[in-house]
Formats: structure tokens, sequence, C-alpha cells
């Protein structure tokens, strides 16, 4: 395994770098990225504990066991997590929410797939049929499912960034 640094730019144009690893396993090459900006100390968490505790996985055959679900597969698991906490009105207007608006466009995606360009299309789609403030309540409940598999731990990025609906 080798650290490696990778600049990369966003939709605005800044650069950052990032801190990323490179690997073989099984005759494969694999690049990931460990979400850290490129500090000195993230330098020396990536070097000192991730990549001591991602080669013990890699050897262990850890690595790479866990599967990452679905959108749609996960939704269920999300659904049943707050069916004590939440009124039934409102557990049936987000499960409608969910099967109109985005099982069809997200619900096949694995939640480990889902990119900033995935929601922000997704929602541009939504608009056509609905208001603002609809595609706000909808995005609560996608982003309600994506911080329960985060808590989880299936995933890492949150690939949501602040809610522009409005039109001016």
């Amino acid at each position: 395994m080798k650290i490696y640094i990778k600049k990369v730019k966003s939709s605005n144009g800044d650069t950052k770098e990032w801190i990323w690893i490179r690997f073989s396993h099984q005759g494969k090459n694999y690049r990931k990225t460990l979400n850290l900006e490129n500090s000195k100390a993230n330098m020396r968490l990536a070097k000192n504990e991730i990549m001591p505790t991602l080669q013990l996985k890699l050897l262990n055959g850890e690595l790479f066991e866990k599967s990452v679900p679905t959108v749609d597969e996960y939704s269920k698991m999300s659904f049943e997590i707050h069916s004590s906490t939440r009124k039934q009105s409102t557990q049936t207007d987000y499960r409608i929410s969910y099967e109109k608006h985005i099982k069809p466009y997200l619900g096949k995606k694995r939640l480990d797939t889902i990119k900033p360009s995935d929601i922000a299309l997704w929602q541009n789609k939504i608009l056509e049929s609905v208001s603002p403030r609809r595609l706000k309540a909808v995005r609560a409940v996608l982003s309600t499912i994506i911080q329960d598999a985060m808590r989880d731990e299936l995933i890492v990025p949150q690939p949501f960034t602040p809610c522009k609906t409005s039109t001016s």
C-alpha cells in the first residue's frame, strides 16, 4: 500500500489536494481516497493509523467483505429504523415520496456510488414536476436514508450540499 496526493478540481474551479492510497489485491489494482485533505496532521493520521488498519483488514480478508446495498435495498431498513419515532401519516408521506420521486431515479444505485452530480441531476428532474418546497421535503427523505447508511458505516462521504431550490 502506498499513499499519494491527488489534486482534484471542484465544480467552482477550486483545486484541493486529497490523500489517496494505491494497492493491489488478487491481481487487481485499487485507488481509493481516504477522504482527507492533504495536511501534516492528516498525513500523520493516514500513515500511523489508517494504513496499518487497512493493511490488517486486507490481510484478514475483511477489506472487501462488506457489500454496499442499493438505495432501494437500504430504504427498507431506514424506514424500519424510524417506524416507531414517526407519526404514521409522516411515515406514509415519506414512503409515497420515496416510491414516486426517489426510487425511479436512484433506487438501483449503490449507496457508495452516489455523487453530488447524481443528486443535482435528480433534483433538476424532480423540479420539472414539483415545487421547490416539495423538492425540499422529498430531499429530506433521501437525506435520511443516506444519513442512516453513514451511521451504519456503509458509506463515508456525504453527497449532499446545501439545497438551492430558488429560481432567482
